[in-house]
């Protein structure tokens, strides 16, 4: 097994158990008690475990209550967001005008993304940098404060350059989605920033991972009656899809 295979394994059992012993996963994936440390070192760096002796803790819905650091959400669900990617990267069309938020999944789908000649509006520094690739992207940087943690732009300047243009399609992504409190985040400038553009789009794709159904974070950026697309990794519930039938989403859906 691949390293960002075992890390991504982990990082779900945590997700799954809550605890993990580090001497038990030794066993599981065979390697060394100190490579499962440094597997874990890592998430802890990330603030997404607790580490004991002998073992780590997740912390409780840290996905939905922290705002973790870009670096460290670039490390996790990889293979999910692969599999998003493969759905949609096709959407992208020519003479368009799209926008894509700072959410690591769009740098999953930049990855596979044809350089096709459209306009692509984001206040996403690594993004930005991505495009730069490109010989027929015209890619728009949105302009205001950096968040260095974020690697974005989202501050008023940031939100006023957004009311100058209007979107065929937008790629947005998420802290958390349930069916009763919507789609929500856990930064309030960023959730601006998402409602607006959802405001001045045509059609907008919103990408989450299985991980993110059921939660609530801490801040509502939209109802799903404001949202065309669902895409996910794998086939969410039936209860899922009806409700996603019923506030006229189009769900789309991989099998990893």
């Amino acid at each position: 097994m691949l390293s960002v295979d075992r890390k991504n394994k982990i990082y779900s059992l945590f997700l799954e158990k809550k605890t993990l012993i580090i001497k038990e996963l030794s066993k599981e994936f065979n390697v060394s008690e100190q490579t499962i440390r440094r597997d874990f070192k890592e998430l802890e760096d990330g603030g997404i475990i607790k580490m004991a002796y002998g073992g780590g803790t997740l912390n409780e819905n840290i996905l939905s209550t922290k705002n973790v650091e870009f670096s460290v959400r670039q490390k996790l669900t990889i293979r999910e967001k692969e599999e998003i990617a493969k759905l949609i990267y096709r959407e992208i069309k020519e003479k368009e005008s799209i926008f894509m938020d700072n959410s690591s999944t769009v740098l999953s789908l930049l990855n596979l993304m044809d350089d096709v000649a459209a306009t692509i509006v984001t206040n996403a520094i690594m993004v930005s940098y991505e495009l730069l690739k490109f010989k027929n992207v015209n890619p728009v940087q949105l302009g205001g404060a950096i968040d260095i943690r974020n690697k974005c732009t989202m501050d008023s300047i940031c939100l006023e350059m957004l009311e100058l243009y209007h979107f065929d399609k937008a790629f947005i992504s998420c802290s958390s989605i349930s069916m009763l409190n919507g789609i929500t985040d856990s930064n309030l400038a960023i959730s601006s920033i998402r409602k607006k553009v959802i405001e001045q789009s045509d059609k907008v794709y919103l990408l989450v991972d299985h991980t993110k159904f059921d939660k609530v974070s801490l801040v509502q950026i939209s109802n799903f009656n404001k949202i065309d697309y669902l895409i996910t990794n794998r086939k969410p519930s039936d209860e899922w899809i009806e409700f996603l039938k019923e506030n006229n989403v189009e769900l789309i859906f991989g099998e990893y």
